[in-house]
């Protein structure tokens, strides 16, 4: 292939991988050292996000060119004390300081017109798939992934009664509520989160805020 056919194809690759800001990406070339081309390391605090992004990648064009691909290691990124104490003896590390509360988040979505009556859309915030749907004019936002085998919901059943409205994964029986994530049937155990929807101006935007 040409350079500017290649160049196409790792440009798909990059659009891809800057939709997952929490994750970081480093390709280092690897000629002569094995038989592979590339060695590729990840880092992130959210292995969820990790998922989200190989799973994404595998469905891009350059994917189609991949002859052998190594399994991944994985490890927990630890300070040199931390790396010691691993090893066994005397405690030197000190005490990891607790991260900050998480911050009041929001991204516009579209025009109120553009997104009709059952229509859904994958969105993402701060590095996180959110399904949007549209619900006889009821807006609802969850985490695309199902808690269970990470279905995407947004490809999911929508379910109307006067209880409510359900989502169901696509891959397995594991049915939501839309307005508060919370399973109401089938092999699912955890939740998944819900996000707020708002109009503003005519927008919608979809976002969290610190609990």
């Amino acid at each position: 292939m040409s350079l500017e056919e290649r160049q196409t194809l790792m440009d798909e690759h990059i659009r891809v991988g800057r939709k997952y800001p929490a994750v970081k990406l480093n390709t280092t070339y690897s000629f002569g050292l094995d038989d592979q081309e590339f060695v590729v390391a990840f880092e992130t605090d959210e292995p969820s996000d990790f998922l989200d992004l190989v799973q994404d990648l595998r469905e891009t064009q350059a994917s189609m060119y991949t002859l052998q691909d190594t399994p991944v290691y994985s490890c927990i990124r630890l300070a040199l004390d931390e790396a010691l104490d691993a090893l066994g003896g005397p405690k030197i590390a000190q005490p990891r300081i607790a991260d900050s509360e998480p911050v009041e988040a929001w991204i516009d979505v579209c025009a109120v017109e553009d997104f009709g009556d059952g229509e859904r859309k994958v969105v993402y915030l701060n590095g996180q798939q959110v399904a949007l749907f549209n619900v006889n004019g009821a807006l609802y936002a969850l985490s695309n992934r199902c808690s269970h085998a990470r279905g995407p919901l947004s490809e999911g059943s929508i379910e109307e009664s006067p209880e409510g409205c359900t989502v169901t994964c696509p891959w397995h029986y594991a049915k939501y509520d839309l307005a508060s994530g919370v399973v109401l049937d089938g092999v699912a155990s955890a939740p998944v989160p819900s996000y707020q929807v708002e109009v503003r101006d005519g927008m919608i935007v979809v976002g969290t805020k610190p609990h």
